[in-house]
């Protein structure tokens, strides 16, 4: 964005330079549509033509009054090719700071952009480029944990056993991500004081704890179970 600004500037300098040394004015009658147009402009040439210098070192007139008495003609007044390339020089200054200038512009819209819709400009592109896929859903299930309490969970240890409790997780399989609330724990068996708690979920990866807890210790508890979630994802994607 800078480089743009500064690559502008110049040449906005260069451009009003080069039109402010090389430009002159004709009078115009003004019309019903443009009443405030009183004059145009006429761009010179750095190259006088051979009659135009004779007359300027006779009469010492400046080249806006030999412009006036050559009835405002500037081929009269100088070279063609000097002023073909005075032209150039204006367009070319002209059209650069207009490139130069869209920079920033085109800079900060971006950043705006990224700034409202939390996403790069890149994914933005490609979302409204690429064409559009089809999508489907599958449920999903993560490795299966097993959490007791008591007997041989606690070693057979009678009184000493504890609480225990274990994460399970999934992501996605596809690609895809995890569709907001459809995280759910999957019980595969379980017996006594047991249950899950604690679910964690974002499009990446579902998480849930599974817990068992007993105070007789003679006798064991236990749950086991996965963490199961709906995982969508693009057809085109899947394999």
């Amino acid at each position: 964005m800078l480089i743009g600004v500064i690559a502008a500037s110049i040449c906005f300098m260069m451009y009003g330079r080069v039109f402010a040394n090389h430009k002159y004015v004709k009078p115009m009658p003004s019309t019903w549509f443009r009443p405030w147009m009183k004059e145009d402009v006429v761009i010179g040439g750095s190259t006088l033509t051979e009659a135009a210098n004779e007359k300027q070192n006779e009469t010492k007139q400046t080249l806006q009054e030999l412009l006036a008495s050559a009835e405002y003609k500037p081929d009269v007044i100088w070279e063609r090719t000097s002023r073909t390339s005075i032209q150039q020089q204006v367009e070319l200054w002209y059209y650069a700071f207009f490139l130069f200038a869209i920079i920033p512009i085109i800079a900060a819209s971006l950043s705006l952009q990224a700034l409202v819709s939390d996403k790069s400009p890149l994914d933005s592109a490609r979302k409204l480029w690429s064409p559009s896929l089809g999508t489907t859903r599958v449920i999903i299930v993560g490795d299966q944990v097993e959490v007791g309490s008591g007997g041989r969970y606690d070693g057979d240890r009678n009184p000493g056993c504890q609480d225990h409790s274990a994460q399970a997780c999934v992501s996605p399989q596809h690609g895809g991500k995890i569709v907001a609330k459809t995280g759910n724990p999957k019980i595969v068996d379980q017996s006594g004081r047991v249950g899950t708690r604690d679910p964690k979920e974002s499009e990446e990866q579902y998480c849930i704890s599974f817990w068992a807890s007993t105070g007789a210790c003679e006798t064991p508890v236990f749950i086991k179970g996965a963490a199961s979630a709906t995982e969508e994802y693009p057809i085109s994607s899947k394999k």
